[in-house]
């Protein structure tokens, strides 16, 4: 390991760089700066910052009162009751991030070639996909009444980043070769932390910190994830130990443990001639705790990361009932049951059925309720599916094959609330989804394709990880996936899948979105898009005009079989159809003549669609026309849709006036630098009056 790059010296710009990447929206530490507030002020803040972070590294010493934090007390659950059900974040100054970053940004880069393979979790160009990927694998045959010994252990840390040992820590640092300088500046800015708890907005006490990672400090995931580096490097001497055996499939990669975070799973073959079981005879007897539980204790005993036995739980094939309670008997643990959770995904022997994907289902569904009450326009629930609801879904789609009856199922949930506003309540689409879920060049919304999507996502997991060919998992997981996945069913071979994988990564890095153009069903373009998704609209009316334009708008002659009578309200025609409603009643002509006079064009407009394909192609030579044209020629649609409903009962000559005025809000004035004439200048102030 070379030293040079961990203690080079801190310049400003790293200092800088270390400020800027700490997000504005951060929690400010006791004092209440935020980083937004040493951004936007770097000018005149900077120099002193600078001072201050340079003087920790070149003394070695911190300020007690820059290493003072605020812990706030997060529950775990909603009906958290105890202490244990709350967990402390440590809410830090932000000159102690500064620091605590650079020290982690030197750290990062050289923990892929010191942490093992089996550890995932913040260690660069590693995915827990791949330890989830390992464990399905390893679960596959579980639920076989014939079967070898086998048996996994999950296990939970108590406390787990509260609990880790500082003298522990340091001489980790130490045997794994960082240099002294280095080691004493972690250790400096862990062991000198002091803390308030603040308690409904008040802070409350001040003491000492006496062991434990602050949650909250940017060094504090890498630093755990060098504890349990510990852990591994004696579960990993257990490989050459004679008395162990691998649990099946473990050996060709000597694979005893999967770790991600706290999230520690362990393997072993587990039957009576294993000494898990401890079934021995003299001085084997004294390793009644079997080699991996001897591993654990000691690892407990060190470090201050004890195991939960309550909270642990085995998963056993192919040992009888009386092996079973010796080794329950010797652990501590209790028997676990198909499916379990790990890492946010439901895991079981056999292949999950739609039931096990509940909580997928449960979680939109929570989502959905806590926005039922609010007073959403169409536009802002296209806005939560996209950016929330399908954001959940994409996480189970990265891993998992998603039957279709769950697909159906999320898909419904979302249909509900786009136009119901209420996941449990149906309520008539105006639009199928299937042309919902079209990119909006092809006139949908936007929407994914949950299948499509699927596919995309695993094959980029596929390229992932037959790329990294020293990966611990690498030959079990490219069996599985080149078995399983939809992609070769469709291509035919294996080596044209992957031909085709490689395709999408031509440039080095997976191209997700090619290959879910390659999935996704086509549709035809449609010219007006770019004109009905115009960013200088405001999106609930871009929805208003999207339905337009796909003639699915509430009008009366789409009524027809739910009402008495199809005319128009407003002035009697036989027929309240789309176009009547914006274009052929006379107040509505007199709007729309006006509006024509100020954008120059004399067209006729008669349809929504024909005039927004003629506005779409028409190319005026004054730039600030054509922005105008978008920013009042379109939101005059809605406006005179929406006014005509509230202006029923008025006459003619006010309704149009109040249209005229709700126009004329739509101001032009950052674009008055464009007008290139005193005509066009003229015109510009007829339109400001």
């Amino acid at each position: 390991m070379s030293k040079l790059p961990l203690i080079r010296p801190v310049s400003d710009e790293d200092i800088k760089a270390a400020l800027f990447d700490i997000g504005d929206d951060k929690a400010p530490g006791p004092y209440g700066f935020s980083s937004c507030f040493f951004k936007k002020s770097w000018s005149i803040t900077g120099p002193d910052v600078c001072a201050a972070v340079k003087e920790f590294f070149v003394s070695g010493k911190i300020l007690k009162q820059l290493n003072h934090a605020v812990l706030v007390m997060v529950p775990k659950s909603a009906s958290a009751s105890r202490v244990e059900d709350f967990r402390p974040i440590a809410c830090c100054n932000v000159i102690y991030k500064v620091i605590s970053k650079i020290i982690a940004t030197r750290l990062s880069p050289i923990l892929e070639d010191l942490i093992d393979p089996a550890q995932l979790a913040f260690v660069p160009n590693r995915s827990m996909d791949e330890n989830i990927y390992e464990l399905q694998e390893l679960l596959r045959n579980y639920s076989w009444s014939r079967i070898s010994p086998r048996c996994i252990m999950k296990i939970d840390l108590r406390k787990a980043c509260d609990m880790v040992n500082w003298d522990f820590l340091r001489d980790v640092l130490s045997g794994l070769g960082f240099p002294g300088l280095f080691v004493e500046w972690i250790m400096q800015c862990i062991s000198t932390t002091t803390f308030s708890i603040s308690i409904n907005g008040a802070l409350h006490g001040f003491f000492k910190g006496q062991q434990g990672l602050r949650q909250g400090d940017p060094l504090s995931p890498f630093l755990f994830v060098i504890c349990l580096e510990y852990l591994s490097r004696k579960l990993g001497n257990l490989r050459s130990n004679p008395d162990f055996n691998f649990h099946p499939k473990c050996s060709a990669v000597n694979l005893t443990h999967l770790a991600f975070a706290d999230d520690l799973i362990l393997f072993a073959r587990g039957s009576h001639r294993n000494p898990q079981v401890a079934e021995r005879k003299s001085a084997q007897a004294e390793s009644c705790d079997g080699l991996i539980f001897d591993c654990l204790k000691n690892f407990g005993e060190c470090s201050g990361l004890c195991i939960s036995p309550n909270k642990s739980n085995l998963f056993m094939a192919g040992i009888s009932r009386e092996e079973a309670e010796e080794i329950k008997t010797i652990t501590g643990f209790s028997l676990g049951r198909f499916p379990f959770c790990y890492l946010g995904i439901p895991v079981a022997a056999p292949r999950l059925s739609i039931e096990q994907f509940s909580s997928l289902i449960s979680k939109i569904a929570e989502y959905i309720n806590a926005w039922a009450g609010a007073t959403l326009s169409c536009a802002g629930r296209c806005e939560l599916i996209r950016s929330v609801l399908q954001g959940v879904e994409c996480f189970w789609l990265s891993i998992l094959p998603i039957p279709v009856g769950v697909r159906n199922k999320t898909t419904s949930l979302c249909r509900n609330f786009l136009w119901g506003g209420n996941a449990m309540v149906l309520k008539k689409p105006l639009v199928a989804w299937k042309d919902i879920r079209c990119p909006k060049s092809e006139g949908g919304l936007g929407f994914i394709d949950l299948h499509a999507w699927n596919l995309a996502l695993l094959s980029k997991s596929l390229w992932n990880l037959q790329s990294k060919k020293d990966s611990v998992d690498f030959q079990t997981i490219r069996k599985l996936v080149l078995i399983r996945n939809e992609i070769f069913t469709l291509e035919g071979s294996t080596q044209t899948a992957l031909e085709r994988v490689h395709q999408w990564a031509a440039t080095g890095r997976f191209n997700t979105r090619a290959c879910y153009e390659f999935f996704r069903p086509k549709g035809p373009k449609i010219t007006w898009a770019k004109l009905a998704w115009h960013h200088s609209l405001m999106p609930k009316h871009s929805f208003i005009l999207w339905l337009g334009l796909k003639d699915k708008l509430l009008t009366r002659e789409k009524l027809i079989n739910q009402i008495d009578g199809c005319s128009c309200p407003l002035c009697g025609a036989p027929i309240e159809s789309l176009n009547h409603l914006f274009f052929h009643r006379s107040e509505v002509r007199q709007v729309w003549t006006d509006i024509k006079k100020w954008l120059g064009f004399t067209r006729a407009l008669t349809a929504i669609r024909a005039a927004a394909k003629w506005i779409t192609k028409k190319r005026l030579e004054v730039q600030a026309y054509r922005l105008l044209q978008r920013r009042l020629g379109l939101p005059a649609l809605f406006i005179v849709f929406g006014k005509q409903e509230m202006q029923g009962s008025l006459r003619a000559k006010s309704c149009i006036q109040l249209v005229l005025s709700e126009i004329s809000r739509f101001k032009y004035t950052p674009f008055m630098h464009l007008f290139l004439t005193s005509e066009s200048y003229e015109w510009g102030c007829i339109l400001e009056y």
